[in-house]
């Protein structure tokens, strides 16, 4: 299950998150994609109706983006479920906070497909 943000104007992509499986059928796996330039140290998360927080180290810089990586633990993924917001949020270079909404519109059906396989 895979949710991309895109720049409204260049159609850039911005940041995505995505959940699913390592090795077939092992853990439910969150990986956030961010630009480059970001600050490594502070991680990134992403938040279900600002009470469960799913936090995720960066593992990776590419030339174009780095990518975060934590467990999709049973609490975030029960909250994202029945959240009515839901946003990500990582530090840019200078430390600065930055957030997006995160759209938790069919978040529990592909959840439940997701658990199928």
């Amino acid at each position: 299950m895979v949710q991309a943000f895109v720049e409204k104007g260049s159609q850039r992509l911005v940041a995505r998150i995505a959940i699913g499986r390592t090795g077939g059928a092992g853990e439910l796996k969150l990986v956030i994609q961010t630009p480059i330039g970001v600050w490594i140290a502070d991680g990134a998360s992403v938040s279900a109706s600002d009470k469960v927080q799913a936090k995720a180290v960066y593992v990776r810089c590419t030339p174009t983006a780095c990518f975060a990586e934590t467990e999709a633990k049973k609490d975030f993924l029960e909250a994202a479920k029945s959240a009515e917001k839901m946003s990500l949020t990582f530090p840019d270079g200078a430390r600065n906070p930055v957030a997006m909404a995160v759209s938790p519109k069919g978040f529990a059906a592909a959840l439940a497909a997701l658990e199928k396989r």
